[in-house]
């Protein structure tokens, strides 16, 4: 029974010093550097929740409190350890005071063992480029690069030391108990020999438990470690000030849709020059070639790191995203989303249809272009091509009929297929002005006289409203319903597209292409003279819309558009992008 008490007591006392000692050795690196703790562990054990550095009156007391935080649980597992071992002692006052002792040799070893990582981030770790750091946690504005290196670099030795230490106890208390064994041997021989039975079984127990606390610290380590860094990155997404939806969209060979060009050895860079390389944006500090700025600190400085989504994507645990799926932060709804796409993750169906109804509107980033998007019409950006079309018709329905705030509708208006019980729907639409030229476009799908001068109306849009990703896509409200009641007004914009050195818009061409007569023919012609910088791909935007609405009107300026392009391939690329929509299918 006194054992047992004692065994409960030094637990108390291992949990105590391991407390006592991260206090202390914080304090230690909070000196060395404070930007450990005002950029990174306050924001880790939720001391402050948002900025880019947390000042306190007296930080000491929070570094006292992370310390403690930090240690006191390891005083639990190396208490019980040592205190079970040191059962094997005769009485409880051998076990307190030997025990005691493995607890100051632990402490030492685990002070020791941190001392040498704090000398190896010193020596070798701070000396590396920032850029060899990719599983660290490097704030934006860090100041002291190498002392912050230095002290990460201590505190993982130390969790490795208080492992060290454990085993150093154990080391000692073993021995104590063998010095004292042969010490008593020929006064109580036979005590000792009926005891050794059991003191063989505990010292079989003693190394299973050793086993197993090795294999736990390793995974607890690990575990905090990871649990760190993706406490910081989400709290890192918190802080942006817009979604990044290039980083998502993108990859590192295309620069995660960054506008600065990818770092290339063949290149020659000039002072101030940006450049992407390995997902993180580097400034040239000179003229240079061949120098990679990951290891060149003197000819690059590093302008922003890589964005956080990057450790959703790449090492967040999938049973952690879809977690995250439930935040209510749109953006880390939204970027974990994002991830499981990417790695192709199961059941994405029913997370955007509950998505839908999130009428958040948020700025997106693709690039240096933005606009207000809701959390779906990302969601729908990065899935809608795994979905089949059932799926599709599903949520095409739904947005149509409930969600129309989202930007997607408009995609899904250009290619409404006409389905008559829909048709109220969309007209409704149109006349409450409701997505304009995209409603007008659903519209004449369905090819009724009594719309012919609402569809009219998508003239007198002007030049900004009539375009979609670059096209005038109104026209395709035309060319869906080639009544001669718009003609005239069709052939009264040739005017337009014959101005500078532009390219003919494509609907404009199928709009005229679709009427099959002598005097849309006409106008085909004259735009096919149209001489300038672009004009071989202005006779094949011509070529294939006379293909897909052929007429044997149409052969004589086929053929003579087929003797003049040399570059074969040019007539049947298609250089449309918003054909290629995923709501563009039968």
């Amino acid at each position: 029974m006194n054992k047992l008490l004692t065994l409960i007591i030094l637990v108390a006392i291992s949990c105590l010093l391991a407390g006592l000692y991260g206090i202390l050795h914080d304090q230690l690196t909070y000196t060395i550097s404070p930007e450990y703790y005002t950029k990174f562990k306050f924001y880790q054990f939720g001391l402050m929740d948002l900025g880019s550095e947390a000042i306190f009156p007296n930080p000491r007391i929070e570094v006292a409190a992370v310390g403690l935080r930090a240690t006191w649980w390891m005083g639990i597992p190396i208490g019980a350890v040592l205190g079970l071992v040191g059962l094997i002692h005769r009485d409880w006052r051998t076990m307190l005071k030997v025990t005691l002792k493995a607890f100051l040799i632990t402490v030492l070893i685990a002070f020791a063992t941190g001392l040498i990582g704090l000398a190896y981030g010193h020596i070798y770790l701070a000396s590396k480029p920032r850029a060899e750091f990719a599983n660290w946690y490097l704030p934006d504005n860090l100041v002291d690069f190498a002392s912050f290196i230095q002290v990460g670099s201590m505190h993982n030795f130390s969790y490795l030391g208080g492992l060290n230490g454990l085993i150093g106890g154990l080391v000692y208390t073993i021995v104590q108990w063998r010095t004292e064994t042969n010490k008593n041997r020929r006064e109580d021989n036979k005590d000792l020999c009926n005891s050794r039975p059991v003191n063989i079984l505990i010292m079989r127990l003693t190394n299973v438990i050793i086993m197993f606390v090795t294999m736990g610290s390793q995974q607890c380590y690990a575990q905090r470690s990871y649990d760190s860094i993706l406490s910081v990155r989400l709290a890192e997404i918190k802080g942006q000030q817009a979604f990044d939806n290039g980083i998502v969209l993108y990859d590192e060979d295309s620069g995660y849709g960054s506008t600065f060009p990818l770092w290339d050895e063949a290149m020659a860079f000039y002072q101030d020059d940006m450049v992407v390389f390995k997902g993180r944006t580097y400034r040239a500090l000179q003229d240079s070639k061949g120098k990679r700025p990951s290891t060149s600190p003197q000819l690059w400085q590093l302008d922003k790191e890589p964005m956080p989504y990057l450790f959703l994507r790449d090492t967040a645990r999938i049973e952690d995203l879809r977690s995250l799926l439930k935040s209510n932060h749109p953006y880390i709804r939204t970027y974990a989303l994002g991830a499981l796409a990417y790695r192709k993750a199961g059941g994405l169906f029913q997370v955007v249809v509950d998505n839908l109804k999130d009428t958040t509107r948020m700025m997106q980033m693709t690039s240096d272009f933005g606009y207000e998007v809701c959390p779906a019409d990302l969601m729908l950006e990065y899935t809608i091509k795994e979905f089949n079309n059932a799926q599709k018709d599903t949520l095409k329905k739904l947005i149509l009929t409930k969600y129309t705030h989202l930007n997607v509708l408009e995609e899904i208006l250009i290619f409404h297929k006409p389905v008559l019980e829909d048709y109220s729907l969309i007209k409704s639409m149109v006349r409450n002005g409701l997505k304009d030229k995209f409603g007008l476009i659903a519209l004449s799908a369905y090819c009724k006289p009594e719309d012919i001068e609402f569809i009219r109306t998508g003239f007198e849009l002007d030049r900004f409203n009539v375009h979609y990703g670059g096209y005038k896509v109104f026209f395709k409200a035309i060319e869906n319903f080639p009544d001669k009641a718009f003609k005239q007004d069709l052939i009264a914009c040739a005017s337009r597209e014959m101005q500078g050195d532009i390219w003919i818009d494509e609907y404009y061409v199928r709009a005229l292409a679709s009427y099959k007569d002598q005097e849309c023919l006409a106008v085909l012609k004259e735009l096919s003279k149209k001489e300038n910088g672009v004009r071989m791909e202005n006779l094949a935007t011509i070529y294939r819309s006379l293909r897909r609405h052929y007429s044997p009107l149409y052969d004589s300026l086929i053929k003579e558009i087929k003797n003049e392009i040399a570059e074969k391939d040019l007539l049947e690329s298609r250089l449309n992008y918003i054909e290629e929509s995923p709501w563009n299918y039968e």
